[in-house]
């Protein structure tokens, strides 16, 4: 992430991410700026402009709220459950962590498909859905010797899914900032405890259009 400071003390940003990069920036005028010395020091950047993209497709559904979804890696999930159209209220029951030591293993290709959803699933999970996040870290758990109630909690999140295709990440701009610390739970009893402290406004989980 680099950030400029325009001599008007206006800002520009640039994330990175591998070979891909987005900007954005007060106004149309600093962003052919940018692009401009971009171009000078790189040559011929290749630039796609608008307030909404695919990738991850962010876009602004106002001027105070940008949103994130990702709609097109939901639909490739989807595409290849064996749930049908089947829909569920919530991503997991409270069984949940209850484990059944009678329950069959997977055969070979089912497990193959357990894992290969489970790791799919995480990924949109760390990134846009947090509200599958639990299940799925726990199912991640299990992807080395699944079970067929391994497999049903896994229908669970799938069918849940197929019912809330449409959630992403709201992130609103407020005045009002709040700082917040998330501090280790074992009280500091190992010497290399974590703590965590963020400077936000507000990230919230809604249903939004695409």
């Amino acid at each position: 992430m680099f950030n400029r400071v325009e001599t008007d003390g206006s800002q520009s940003s640039l994330c990175v991410h591998v070979d891909d990069f987005m900007i954005t920036a007060m106004s149309e005028v600093m962003l052919d700026r940018v692009l401009a010395d971009m171009n000078n020091v790189f040559g011929d950047v290749s630039v796609v402009r608008g307030r909404k993209h695919d990738y991850h497709m962010v876009y602004f559904a106002s001027d105070d709220c940008l949103r994130v979804s990702m709609l097109t890696t939901v639909d490739d999930i989807l595409n290849c459950v064996r749930t049908g159209n089947d829909v569920a209220s919530s991503p997991a029951s409270n069984t949940l962590f209850s484990i059944d030591s009678t329950s069959a293993l997977l055969s070979d290709d089912e497990r193959e498909y357990f894992h290969s959803m489970v790791a799919k699933l995480l990924y949109l999970a760390k990134r846009v859905r947090p509200d599958i996040l639990l299940a799925i870290s726990f199912l991640s758990t299990r992807v080395r010797c699944p079970t067929a109630q391994d497999m049903s909690k896994l229908d669970r999140v799938l069918k849940y899914l197929n019912g809330t295709k449409t959630l992403g990440l709201s992130m609103r701009g407020e005045t009002v900032v709040c700082v917040c610390a998330y501090i280790d739970a074992s009280y500091a009893v190992h010497d290399d405890f974590k703590c965590a402290f963020f400077l936000c406004t507000s990230t919230i989980l809604e249903l939004s259009s695409s």
